[in-house]
């Protein structure tokens, strides 16, 4: 596609969703009939029209993690990674949304952008988490979800949101990382943008420069709506942020999407654990809001074995990023061009 044609769909992208440029903060990333709830192939084009085609028409920029082998290690690292469906009753209308939400606690919770769950719009009634989603054929496992969080705030817009379900012993949590993110450091962010099969960015996915001296972690990653509460990767391929919000154009360098640094989370909740403190009985001193009841008894149990955090830095060790199939097109940012605010 050249640069003119490429400019053009934007425009015309851009002006089909200015309603959804101009919506409140922290509203839902987008709308779907409540039908969808429940499906693994979505009608993401009711809502996202144009944009959704683009993921699909920018490989090299969202990349197919179905492309990969299933005994590539990003692959198995990442497969606690999944889209989390959200069905919302919105003064009794009831609508469809979709989020990605990372396995974490050793099994026993999710870790998502509150704007997900709880929402700011009606109430949550039904929410699971899709994993295996790579493409239409995909052998999928589908976990029931909390629709009330363990914690969460909604001004650092995270969320930890219980699991219902076991998880399949060969679902390892994904690594929370302990130390900050760095100005420049290369990133890798898995998600679910716009609700379709799995996606791994790469190109151009870095933090700014200049880091945010608060919560905030700026960085160049490309996302679309559905995108939201994505993990945001270090180089070990450890969480050291959650995505959260659109605002990246591809004309502007100085431009970001933002997310939640890791370390602000851990120091908001005592709920989220690090390899060092799994197994601790987590407390909660902090003004973090945290739900009344504990995580279920059946997801601690399905926690992976006591090997597992072995198992997973051996994983780690094996993998480095690569660069990503076509990442000489200079075409970051341009999916986010057409959309801003929340995604």
């Amino acid at each position: 596609m050249t640069r003119s044609t490429r400019s053009a769909l934007f425009a015309t992208v851009a002006a089909a969703m200015a309603l959804a440029a101009t919506a409140p903060a922290q509203a839902a990333d987008y709308r779907l009939p409540a039908r969808e709830y429940g499906k693994v192939s979505l009608a993401s084009k009711q809502s996202l029209g144009d944009a959704a085609d683009m993921v699909s028409s920018q490989e090299n920029v969202f990349e197919p993690m179905g492309l990969l082998r299933e005994d590539d290690p990003l692959r198995k690292l990442t497969r606690a990674v999944g889209r989390l469906d959200i069905l919302v009753d919105d003064n009794g209308e009831e609508f469809m949304t979709s989020c990605t939400g990372t396995i974490v606690n050793d099994g026993a919770a999710v870790l998502t952008a509150s704007h997900c769950i709880p929402g700011f719009e009606g109430k949550v009634v039904e929410a699971s988490l899709l994993l295996d989603y790579y493409d239409a054929d995909s052998d999928t496992i589908r976990l029931n979800v909390g629709t009330e969080p363990m914690a969460y705030d909604t001004g650092l817009d995270f969320a930890l949101v219980p699991l219902l379900d076991p998880v399949p012993s060969d679902v390892l949590p994904v690594s929370i990382a302990r130390s900050d993110v760095l100005p420049g450091e290369r990133l890798t962010m898995v998600h679910h943008p716009a609700g379709l099969p799995k996606k791994l960015t790469q190109y151009g996915c870095r933090a700014t420069s200049t880091l945010s001296a608060e919560t905030n972690l700026r960085h160049r990653c490309d996302t679309l709506p559905g995108s939201s509460g994505a993990p945001i990767l270090n180089a070990n391929r450890e969480i050291v942020g959650t995505h959260h919000t659109g605002g990246m154009t591809g004309d502007d360098p100085n431009s970001f999407n933002s997310g939640t640094r890791i370390v602000t989370i851990l120091a908001a909740t005592d709920l989220l654990e690090t390899p060092a403190d799994a197994g601790d009985a987590p407390g909660n001193d902090t003004g973090v809001a945290v739900a009344d009841t504990d995580a279920p008894a059946t997801a601690a149990a399905a926690a992976a074995t006591p090997d597992a955090a072995a198992t997973f830095d051996s994983l780690i060790e094996a993998t480095e990023p690569g660069a990503v199939a076509g990442a000489g097109a200079s075409v970051e940012g341009t999916v986010n061009e057409i959309i801003e605010g929340n995604q």
